[in-house]
């Protein structure tokens, strides 16, 4: 078959056989003339595969056959998509605010500073700042989300009171909604279990809800945030009435830069990765992000974070598996029980899977300040909003 070919027409590789001859006549034209090197990407399904074939000689004269490797590199492909559009929005996100600065910039320099008015002068300045912090918090943003990935992120847990965290994050945005008439009021309920987390990582998931809440409800609208517990989870719900999302947009809204109005998104502000970080942020504290929305009458986001009590519980109960906790959560609240335990004289390392009851004697120590009711059941529901005046009798 060689013979009957020009030599240069020969094919090297599979994917100039394909090219030149179709999928399947390339196939087996390069199986016969015996190519070097056959590669190729064949779909199959939802699946993605790699082919390999390469033929194998006895010697220069004699073949031996062909080595056959099927590879599926469905996830590797995605990947790299994956990588490839986050690049490519990487890149548009620090273009833009990059280029306003040098515009205005170059304005100043070209006109001088004595031959604007003064008022024009200002507000080139504050369209350069304004500029200048889209970016910091985009190269933040991205360093938080490559500590994620690397698995190198630093986390400070602590016990603390959640209800308390979301109402300070509550009173904290009150101005913000004031500035556009919205009603933005906090239902709580008066006693609460603690938590294991990370203080400032929870308050940043919340101040991006509420955040959310704020630019994406119409002037005179209402939000709403709710608190409330359930057998071992807290569960924090932020509900609005601005524009909502439609339903094909909710399985991806959580994806990195995804944004269901590109346009909206940026007159609006942000960069793109909030949501995709909350949502990291609360599966690294054992919980889970969820939404759900009406176009044009709303959208709720609702995240649940389990107790103290629980993470503690499973903790110990992981003591007794060789090598012990292996997720991070665990081996964080290892180090926490670790120290408690000391502080109560006991000692972990005679925890075994019988002695149940010494445990729960232990996390009854832990928690015997924890504002929890015996009945679980709530005393009050009050709502956190700023007061409108403060008197102070001195």
């Amino acid at each position: 078959a060689r013979k009957m070919l020009n030599p240069q027409a020969v094919p090297e590789k599979f994917n100039d056989f394909i090219e030149a001859y179709g999928r399947e006549n390339g196939l087996q034209a390069a199986l016969l003339l015996g190519s070097e090197q056959l590669n190729a990407k064949l779909p199959h399904h939802d699946r993605i595969l790699r082919i390999r074939l390469k033929p194998t000689q006895f010697d220069q004269e004699r073949r031996a056959g062909t080595l056959v490797i099927l590879q599926d590199i469905t996830d590797s492909e995605h990947e790299e998509r994956q990588r490839k559009e986050f690049v490519a929005n990487v890149s548009h996100e620090l273009k833009t605010p990059l280029t306003t600065i040098k515009t205005y910039s170059e304005s100043l320099l070209d006109w001088g500073l004595n031959e604007k008015n003064q008022e024009a002068v200002r507000k080139d300045i504050w369209r350069i700042h304004d500029d200048s912090l889209r970016m910091e918090r985009l190269v933040e943003d991205l360093l938080l989300l490559s500590s994620i990935d690397s698995k190198g992120i630093r986390v400070r847990m602590e016990l603390l009171d959640f209800s308390r965290l979301v109402r300070q994050s509550v009173d904290r945005m009150q101005h913000q909604a004031a500035e556009k008439d919205l009603t933005m009021t906090c239902f709580t309920l008066s006693r609460f279990p603690m938590v294991f987390v990370d203080r400032t990582a929870m308050e940043r998931v919340i101040t991006n809800l509420l955040s959310n809440a704020i630019k994406y409800t119409e002037r005179g609208g209402d939000i709403k945030v709710y608190i409330s517990y359930l057998v071992d989870d807290i569960y924090v719900k932020v509900a609005d009435t601005g524009f909502g999302i439609d339903k094909e947009h909710l399985p991806r809204i959580f994806n990195r830069f995804y944004r269901v109005d590109m346009t909206g998104s940026r007159m609006f502000g942000g960069t793109g990765l909030g949501l995709s970080i909350a949502k990291e942020l609360i599966e690294l504290h054992g919980g889970r992000i969820d939404v759900s929305s009406t176009l044009g009458k709303g959208t709720e986001f609702t995240l649940m974070i389990p107790i103290a009590r629980k993470v503690f519980r499973d903790t110990l109960e992981q003591l007794s598996d060789p090598g012990g906790p292996r997720e991070p959560l665990h081996r964080l609240a290892l180090d926490e029980l670790r120290q408690q335990a000391g502080d109560y004289q006991y000692d972990l390392d005679q925890l075994t899977a019988d002695n149940s009851a010494w445990a729960a004697e232990l996390l009854d120590k832990i928690f015997e300040l924890d504002p929890q009711t015996d009945s679980g059941q709530p005393e009050q529901i009050h709502e956190a909003t700023v007061p409108e005046n403060v008197s102070l009798d001195t």
